[in-house]
């Protein structure tokens, strides 16, 4: 059986991923109604294979939505991530580390 990893770098990357994920979807989803059907059909009908259009074709014509959206979308999760990890020092604990490994050890029993 998979666990997930309580209180890992890992767990709070997932967690603000899918938090974020509506903003980068909304970027995303603007960038790819910009591009019109009739420059896929174009290099379709000049016989560019699928992945030549995806690649040259969308992939270029929607990065800088993409761009845009991680400029965009990622100092918001990595701001509550970047605190701790300042304050966190040698010898020194948090509490919401102490919560979740006492969480973690319960759930362990």
């Amino acid at each position: 059986m998979l666990r997930f990893p309580l209180g890992t770098l890992l767990s709070v990357i997932i967690a603000s991923a899918v938090r974020y994920l509506p903003y980068g979807m909304r970027y995303a989803y603007a960038g790819v109604l910009q591009i019109h059907v009739d420059l896929e059909d174009a290099a379709t009908t000049s016989g560019a294979g699928r992945a030549f259009i995806f690649l040259h074709v969308v992939l270029l014509l929607i990065a800088p939505a993409l761009i845009s959206c991680w400029l965009v979308c990622l100092p918001a999760p990595v701001s509550p991530v970047s605190l701790p990890l300042l304050l966190v020092g040698p010898g020194t604990e948090l509490i919401c580390g102490d919560a979740v490994r006492s969480v973690a050890e319960r759930s362990s029993d």
